[in-house]
């Protein structure tokens, strides 16, 4: 059995091979981190809480990346639990596991988690994220009035943060689809309809647009040549830049992702997700990525004059004794 100065070496050996890009393996030298400190924890009392502290950080990446790269949502739930029991001072854990319960249409859990992250202190834009998700479980809960009040409170602040506008505009979506009750026209650019994936194909099939259909666990981008996967990580890219009016920069693109944690993501990190989306791109509808999602200056701008794309919210809608799949396209 190792000395806690052995371990304490380990550890340093350990960080020195922080900054790996391939998920799986950082997902392994997570897991190598957090065992090491458990051993820590056992044997070295005096500094446990410096140990603690390291470990809720090790569960909070873990758990971020099962949900942001892989879409494994009871992993995720279950390491951001362990971060939140670890140190039930620091708000992120609570913040992710708002949005990955209403994912799982946990939605009293996601507002529980929600109202705990904000009282324990968020960021202004991380609090109007939370907002977002808070409006749509209200929703989900048939609570109009509060979803419409959360809503509201955000949309002012999303004229002037580009941001949090392509964060707003599905949720705005959403809750605009309901036929019971109007709500919120979006900006001239982007429109939103209710479209059967029958609608969608016929349109796509016909050359007018290509359309990434969205789910929570899994993304298409359905073009006129064939359907591609997309990873949970590049959905919310491709998502985010075709919902952009103006494009987005690589640090607005790391707010999207990550918010306050983007700080931590290797400055090769977009760009290598780009590339890989171009190629995807290129597959889906024949098209050369490079000039559907173009390189503005120091932004990524989907060309909307080339061919139209559209992002589809899933969702399975029954009629009678029949369903049909249906969902919201924003436009």
């Amino acid at each position: 059995m190792e000395n806690i100065e052995q371990l304490k070496q380990q550890l340093e050996d350990w960080a020195d091979l922080h900054g790996i890009d391939d998920e799986e393996e950082e997902q392994e030298w997570i897991q190598s981190g957090i065992t090491l400190y458990e051993k820590c924890i056992r044997l070295d009392k005096e500094n446990k809480s410096e140990y603690l502290q390291a470990l809720s950080r090790l569960h909070l990446n873990l758990g971020r990346n099962e949900k942001m790269k892989f879409s494994n949502f009871d992993r995720a739930v279950r390491n951001m639990k362990q971060a939140a029991y670890i140190d039930p001072i620091d708000p992120r854990p609570c913040y992710h596991l708002s949005f990955l319960l209403e994912k799982q249409n946990n939605y009293e859990g996601a507002l529980f988690y929600a109202e705990r992250a904000i009282k324990l202190g968020l960021d202004d834009r991380q609090t109007d994220k939370l907002f977002c998700n808070m409006a749509l479980c209200y929703y989900k809960l048939m609570f109009f009035k509060e979803a419409i009040q959360y809503l509201i409170k955000v949309e002012n602040k999303a004229k002037s943060d580009k941001v949090l506008d392509v964060f707003l505009k599905p949720y705005q979506a959403k809750i605009k689809s309901s036929k019971k009750k109007g709500y919120i026209p979006l900006s001239q650019q982007h429109g939103t309809i209710i479209e059967t994936e029958e609608e969608i194909e016929n349109s796509v099939s016909r050359g007018e647009r290509v359309v990434l259909i969205v789910n929570p666990y899994q993304a298409v981008l359905n073009g006129e040549n064939e359907s591609v996967s997309f990873s949970p990580v590049n959905t919310q890219i491709l998502e985010a830049v075709m919902l952009s009016e103006e494009g987005l920069s690589i640090p607005e693109i790391a707010q999207v992702l990550f918010g306050y944690s983007s700080i931590d993501m290797s400055d090769s990190y977009v760009p290598r997700m780009i590339n890989k989306i171009r190629s995807d791109i290129k597959k889906a509808t024949g098209t050369d990525g490079k000039k559907l999602l173009k390189t503005v200056g120091n932004s990524y701008v989907w060309n909307h004059e080339l061919l139209k794309g559209n992002v589809h919210y899933k969702s399975i809608r029954r009629y009678g004794s029949g369903r049909t799949l249906e969902g919201i396209t924003i436009l």
